[in-house]
């Protein structure tokens, strides 16, 4: 038998273009990888409004690198809620229900 049955023949023609198929978008998708790759960069525009863009920031306009200076952290202490704390009144220490 030197040919195959005409069914057969054209399951198997069938399947090799599909998988010409996947291989073309396979390798069409791995070349176009490299051209959507682009650098961004986070500068400071007026009123430190950030400003994106794909060149690097020019030399004052670079963002604050927390990491190298981070800010200063103001820690204020609580203040009791009592009777001579400000704000506080007695109807706010009053247990619910009762009546003055």
């Amino acid at each position: 038998m030197l040919c195959p049955p005409p069914a057969l023949a054209r399951r198997q023609s069938m399947t090799s273009t599909t998988f010409s198929a996947l291989a073309a978008c396979f390798t069409t998708s791995l070349a176009a990888a490299p051209l959507a790759f682009a650098d961004v960069y986070k500068c400071s525009g007026n009123g430190g409004v950030p400003i994106y863009q794909e060149e690097p920031c020019p030399k004052g306009k670079e963002p604050r690198n927390f990491q190298v200076d981070p800010p200063e952290i103001t820690v204020l202490p609580a203040t009791p809620r009592g009777e001579g704390a400000p704000g506080a009144s007695s109807e706010a220490n009053r247990p619910l229900g009762s009546v003055a």
